[in-house]
């Protein structure tokens, strides 16, 4: 007896592409520019992208990051521009004009080389599930009863805030308390697991002094305990240690992390090993299904904005010519869109020295560089991890010009080059990206007291 499922029509592609993930639809667009038949099934109501929250963080810390006055309306003009500018490169007609199947609807797995969405079966050799993440919400008691902004939803706020609490700790709860802040909302930040957890400890330090000087109201190590509607706006109950407190604000943010959106997936049927924290994949970004794989989120809630995309070149590579897939040869990235910006690369200082307890911490400051001056004095600083033998193995960087000072240091470490290598660049001047290019040369400084090298000097001279 025929079912349902059995007598929908069905599609045949090279690779389907599950969810709109900017990695998914870098698979796509790569297959596609080859003549590959590829298919893309898109969610109805997609959620933001980290890509997309990424972008909005960077256009907040843009727009608030000098004295110029800018208001909560042009803010919003701006990132509306920004968006819909980003947005043209994905829409669903510039993917079907590239010879791209797009099927909207959800995706559900029937089988393991099968999935159904906008009524029909589409059959592929290979999958890539790129559903991206979602907002999570803490057990807090109380949350479920008041109006609760998310990273998602603030951008959408009628108006700036009386008084915003915060919750949360991680880059993105920073930049958005600094940007309220800066933009005339009283802000209080309750970060449970400290400021910035993740982060270098350094990097950490210098944006709480940083928030402290916009006069942002930072609770560290204090878990709110209960939120309640007050007649005057919310009442947020919180505790540090044996000290409780209380105050009224007016809006309440969560920014606790993200999960991934795999929920309605049907990934039993496709046999897709999961769990809460994601799709486990391996080294090769493979999951327990050979023929599928997962991207950015999907396989872990705490990547970074551009992880996916950077994932799907190398998907792309090994569909279209069996490239082995080494995805452990990726740069691991974290970025604060505060102001400074903070990025850094590669490995930490603590995994640096348990690696190699050789290793050196070098450090320069944003004002060394000349073209960091331009636009008044700079802020922040470079730190490079070099290893013994001077292989540079990370790097943080904190600076108005993070991204820029970071693109050599981070091509660097991805080439497995040394500090002789990031000495040598030759670069423009002025420009901030020699900031990396002055901590490599700081890993030189000792040796100008090296007797042998002195003798040697000497000799020269000598010689004429």
């Amino acid at each position: 007896m025929s079912t349902a499922a059995s007598l929908l029509p069905v599609e045949t592609v090279d690779a389907c592409i599950v969810g709109d993930d900017p990695g998914g639809l870098a698979v796509a667009l790569s297959l596609a520019a080859f003549g590959v038949p590829a298919a893309v099934i898109r969610p109805p109501a997609a959620s933001l992208t980290l890509q997309g929250l990424a972008l909005r963080l960077a256009v907040l810390r843009e727009a608030t990051s000098t004295a110029a006055a800018c208001d909560w309306p042009e803010v919003q003009r701006r990132v509306a521009a920004a968006v819909r500018h980003h947005a043209v490169d994905e829409a669903s007609h510039r993917l079907a004009a590239a010879g791209i199947r797009v099927i909207e609807g959800a995706a559900t797995f029937t089988g393991p080389r099968t999935v159904e969405a906008g009524g029909r079966a589409v059959t592929a050799r290979r999958f890539v599930v790129a559903t991206g993440s979602q907002t999570q919400m803490p057990t807090i008691p109380g949350l479920s009863d008041i109006p609760v902004l998310t990273t998602d939803t603030i951008w959408e706020l009628d108006a700036v805030p009386a008084h915003l609490a915060v919750i949360g700790g991680d880059a993105a709860a920073a930049a958005l308390a600094q940007g309220f802040r800066r933009l005339g909302a009283r802000v209080t930040l309750f970060a449970a697991d400290g400021l910035l957890p993740d982060f270098d400890a350094d990097m950490a330090a210098a944006l709480r002094d940083r928030l402290d000087a916009d006069d942002v109201t930072l609770f560290e190590q204090a878990r709110v305990t209960s939120v309640a509607l007050h007649s005057d706006g919310i009442a947020v109950q919180a505790s540090r240690g044996s000290e409780d407190g209380a105050l009224v604000v007016s809006h309440v943010l969560v920014s606790a992390g993200r999960l991934p959106s795999i929920a309605s997936l049907g990934l039993d049927a496709a046999g897709i090993a999961h769990g809460p924290a994601g799709i486990p994949v391996d080294g090769a970004l493979l999951t327990a299904n050979r023929r599928i794989f997962a991207l950015g989120e999907t396989s872990d809630p705490a990547a970074e904005a551009g992880l996916s995309e950077r994932q799907g070149a190398l998907v792309a590579q090994n569909i279209l010519l069996r490239r082995a897939v080494r995805a452990g040869d990726l740069v691991p990235m974290r970025v604060a869109h505060t102001t400074p910006a903070i990025v850094e690369m590669g490995l930490g200082e603590t995994e640096a020295r348990r690696r190699d307890p050789g290793c050196r911490v070098l450090r320069v400051p944003a004002g060394a560089s000349a073209a960091a001056l331009i636009d008044g004095p700079a802020e922040g600083h470079v730190k490079l991890i070099v290893s013994a033998k001077g292989r540079i193995l990370g790097a943080a960087i904190m600076g108005r010009d993070a991204g820029a000072i970071a693109a050599p240091i981070a091509l660097a470490i991805g080439e497995g080059l040394t500090v002789h290598n990031l000495a040598a660049i030759q670069l423009s001047y002025p420009s901030v990206t020699d900031l990396g290019k002055r901590a490599a040369i700081a890993y030189f400084g000792d040796r100008l007291s090296n007797p042998s090298i002195r003798r040697n000097i000497r000799l020269l001279r000598w010689l004429g």
